[in-house]
């Protein structure tokens, strides 16, 4: 499972800017969280819902492409895919 992760990884890297994948990198933590709620019955606090959507907020400012197309990056998909 690693190797394909890193193979998803190594894609985005190919078509995108270093510093964006780095970031929407940073959305593991919030798969885990959203993951641990649905099969773990976590139960987050107000805080640390607070900083999932400031994550997903700022990852998705951060894949917004500010060009004539006006469109995200096609790496998100593929960075939500190593997740």
């Amino acid at each position: 499972m690693p190797l394909l992760a890193f193979w998803f990884y190594a894609r985005a890297l190919m078509k995108e800017e270093v510093s964006r994948i780095a970031t929407l990198f940073q959305l593991i933590p919030v798969f885990v969280a959203l993951l641990s709620i649905v099969f773990l019955g976590e139960i987050l606090g107000l805080v640390q819902y607070f900083g999932i959507i400031l994550i997903v907020f700022a990852s998705i400012l951060v894949s917004y492409r500010h060009a004539a197309e006006r469109s995200f990056s096609g790496v998100l998909k593929l960075m939500c895919l190593l997740d």
